[in-house]
């Protein structure tokens, strides 16, 4: 458990743009980290990671910025969906590059030799999860 001083740090890269604040937030690996990239776990925005995100944002009291990440992680996958017909296993962090389009495990060095899943499981509850929890704040809880 982070004490509140190391939550407002958090927070504080977290809303930075050269660390974590991008049109898909949040990155796997900060924007400014040399190892940052479109693969897999190297940068990419992971659904199951965001909502670790935003419950430790919410535990902390940092109720707005929770909203603001599960909004902007719901409408990137509602775009995506509408686009490509599927909910995918990660996806660009810039909104940028379809999903299916993202490499996943080039690092091995083998670029190509799997593709990045579709309609997958963590990501389709989470979304279903993040939407209640949108349903429950109109109807007045303001903690989530």
């Amino acid at each position: 458990v982070a004490s509140k001083e190391r939550a407002r740090y958090l927070m504080r890269r977290i809303r930075s743009t050269k660390k974590f604040a991008t049109r898909f937030p949040v990155p796997s690996v900060a924007r400014d980290e040399k190892t940052f990239s479109r693969d897999m776990w190297r940068g990419s925005t992971w659904i199951n990671y965001n909502y670790l995100v935003i419950c430790g944002l919410r535990r902390y009291g940092y109720f707005h910025r929770a909203r603001t990440i599960a909004a902007a992680t719901c409408r990137e996958i509602e775009r995506w969906y509408r686009k490509e017909g599927a909910i995918f296993e990660f996806y660009d962090t810039d909104g940028k590059i379809p999903p299916g389009n993202l490499p996943r495990k080039d690092w091995l060095g083998t670029p190509g030799w799997t593709r990045v899943i579709t309609d997958y499981h963590w990501s389709a509850a989470i979304y279903v999860a993040l939407m209640n929890d949108k349903l429950r704040y109109k109807k007045g809880y303001k903690n989530v």
